[in-house]
This record gives C-alpha cells, sequence and structure tokens, in this order.
C-alpha cells in the first residue's frame, strides 16, 4: 500500500487530497506536475530517470522518448517556480532527485 502522505524536508504532499504544501503553506500544481513531484519523493535521494517518472503511474499520452524528456523537463521547471529551484537536482544525463 502507497503512503498517503510524504514528507521531504520543507515540502510536504497529501496523495489522497492531491495537496502539495511548503512550510506549511498550500502549493497549486497541476495534476503532471504533482506526478512528477509524487515520483520523485517516493524515490527520494535516488536519481529517477524521464522514463521512470513517466512509467510511474502517470497518464501521459505516448511519446517518443524526446518528447517524453521534454515533457518531464517542463515539469520539472514548473515545480522548481513553486517550491524553490533548490528542491529538484538536476543530474546530468541521468534523471532528477529530490535535495533536502
Amino acid at each position: 500500500m502507497e503512503q498517503v502522505n510524504l514528507k521531504h524536508g520543507r515540502i510536504s504532499m497529501d496523495l489522497e487530497r492531491m495537496e502539495v504544501r511548503l512550510r506549511g503553506r498550500e502549493v497549486h500544481l497541476g495534476h503532471t506536475d504533482f506526478m512528477v513531484l509524487r515520483a520523485l519523493l517516493l524515490h527520494r535521494g535516488a536519481v529517477v530517470s524521464p522514463a521512470a517518472i513517466r512509467g510511474l503511474g502517470n497518464k501521459w499520452p505516448k511519446w517518443d522518448r524526446h518528447d517524453e524528456t521534454l515533457a518531464v523537463e517542463s515539469a520539472i521547471l514548473r515545480i522548481r517556480k513553486q517550491v524553490g529551484a533548490r528542491a529538484i537536482r538536476t543530474v546530468w544525463k541521468c534523471g532528477y532527485r529530490v535535495e533536502g
């Protein structure tokens, strides 16, 4: 059974309510951005590739690998604007990892 609440540093997620909070304040994320952040928090500390993010239950259209990577990159940019640029680290040519 999946965790209902995820927390990492200043970020907390309530998966049942589909809410994200930063230092207790609600952050509004779209569905795709929420699912990308969920994937990263479920695997906190590990590098998660764009393909793995897409494969973790995200309901995205069938894209080729290039489009998939761009979609994840766009989601990461939007998430960083909401929760802070330092929260998600890019691991060159591999994927992303949440930082404390």
